[in-house]
């Protein structure tokens, strides 16, 4: 009777990833042709402006939430079902960030501004990009953290249906500027974040029906674990953010707007992994947060799964380049051999990332140090080896930057088999 009431169990989870997934793949790859349909429509100036946008967005969200998620998804992890600790544990993740973000956003703006210049945005684009900037990281406060309480409650596949319309809804939107001729890089980003404040009112819906999260009993026992993950998790992220934009950064100062618009062009193509991030997210932490035993195990199937589709990239980019670079626009049709060190490298960090988040996740980030040391090492190499005045040079840079997450990895691994809590056999003590 066991047997079979695990077997059920086991169909009804097939049947949620099968869900999941396939709600992913539809919301991430609405998401990818909205990207693709950018990058061919809009000229190389205008692209390389969006570009830094987005890489400052994506800087201030990794900054403000990503210490803060682990140390929420560790607590979670270890008191759900109990609704009361989530709430608890939401609120202490959620002024945490706030205190974050007040320290975090005077400090980027004047790098942001700094790289449009350089890329050729004229004062009034600036301006309201960094209004639009604000109204997304608004936006983001209020959903993206809040959302992982349905992925612990199995709700993700309601999620999954709500981005799949807002997905649409910003396709159309993209689509709809296109064609009347405004398409540029300060419309596509009214765009977005119009879509990400269409979100806040359902998330929160959603998640009240879950956890009182807003009427949340103040614990400062979880205040000071989500602190003390975050504070010790800040400095690698701070350097994680600069690792980011250190490519655009040597392309501002050595190359060409024109190259900043090919290395976004051709990174716009990993979108096309963009589910397994969401699967990662929505099943793989929760799960792996919650093993008991044959961690070991469980830990190495996660890694496989998400690696593969980074694989298939690489070799897909082998044997028929051309297919991908028609995707991005005839303007780039030249670049083969850079879209393959672009997939190399993707698949390399791909590894590293979703390693780092899994254990990451249990508050076992002790050693994410050595990503430091790795990494600065890996640039004083690079200095002497490749030529940063042509994207090749700053493609293999990137490449090198999986050193650092995978000697951090190996780090944590060997510090968790120590206490006793990495085995493939024996239960978590």
């Amino acid at each position: 009777m066991r047997a079979l009431t695990q077997h059920f169990a086991d169909l009804k989870k097939l049947r949620q990833w099968g869900t999941f997934l396939s709600g992913s793949v539809l919301s991430q790859g609405l998401a990818a042709l909205t990207g693709l349909l950018i990058v061919r429509w809009m000229t190389l100036e205008d692209y390389a402006i969006y570009t830094i946008t987005t890489v400052v967005l994506g800087t201030i969200t990794l900054l403000t939430k990503g210490g803060t998620h682990l140390g929420f998804a560790a607590i979670v992890g270890r008191t759900w079902p109990d609704r009361m600790h989530a709430a608890s544990a939401l609120d202490a993740a959620l002024r945490q960030r706030r205190l974050i973000s007040a320290v975090i956003l005077p400090v980027l703006t004047p790098i942001a501004v700094w790289l449009l210049v350089r890329n050729g945005a004229r004062g009034s684009v600036i301006a309201t990009l960094l209004c639009l900037l604000t109204i997304y990281w608004f936006a983001d406060m209020r959903t993206r953290l809040v959302d992982q309480i349905l992925f612990f409650a199995g709700r993700a596949s309601r999620t999954q249906v709500l981005d799949t319309a807002l997905s649409a809804i910003r396709l159309t939107l993209v689509s709809g500027l296109h064609h009347l001729g405004v398409l540029g890089a300060t419309t596509a980003m009214a765009a977005a974040a119009g879509v990400a404040l269409i979100r806040v009112p359902f998330i929160e819906r959603w998640t009240l029906r879950e956890t009182p999260f807003k009427t949340a009993i103040k614990n400062d026992a979880y205040f000071s674990e989500i602190r003390k993950i975050t504070i010790r998790q800040f400095p690698l992220e701070v350097f994680s953010c600069v690792q980011a934009q250190l490519i655009f950064l040597v392309i501002a100062w050595i190359g060409l707007p024109t190259q900043t618009a090919e290395f976004g062009a051709l990174s716009r193509i990993t979108q096309l992994l963009l589910p397994v991030q969401a699967f990662i997210q929505a099943f793989a932490i929760p799960s792996f947060s919650r093993t008991k035993q044959h961690v070991g195990l469980a830990l190495c199937r996660w890694i496989l799964i998400g690696l593969l589709p980074s694989a298939a990239l690489l070799l897909s980019s082998l044997i028929a380049p051309s297919a991908f670079l028609w995707l991005i626009g005839p303007q780039y049709g030249a670049l083969k051999s850079e879209l393959v060190i672009c997939a190399l490298g993707v698949a390399a960090n791909s590894v590293g990332s979703i390693a780092l988040q899994l254990i990451g996740h249990r508050g076992w980030n002790i050693w994410a140090w050595l990503q430091i040391p790795t990494t600065l090492a890996w640039c004083l190499i690079g200095l002497t080896v490749f030529d940063f005045s042509k994207i090749t040079g700053v493609l293999w840079l990137q490449v090198g930057f999986a050193l650092g997450p995978l000697s951090a990895f190996a780090g944590d691994i060997l510090a968790a088999h120590r206490r006793g809590e990495f085995s493939t056999q024996a239960p978590v003590k």
